[in-house]
């Protein structure tokens, strides 16, 4: 999501380790709210220059 709350992607991934393409997107400060099976969430900020 961007710093206004628009989700800007969703995607499901089954492994531990993934790439995520930041191509498309403008610069500038995004959120990454990561979801495990088991509940717990984290959120990661990500600048793009």
């Amino acid at each position: 999501m961007d710093v206004t709350g628009k989700r800007m992607f969703s995607k499901f991934f089954n492994d531990a380790e993934f790439n995520l393409n930041l191509s498309d997107f403008s610069n500038g400060m995004y959120l990454i709210k990561l979801n495990s099976t088991d509940g717990k969430s984290l959120v990661k900020r990500i600048v793009k220059n």
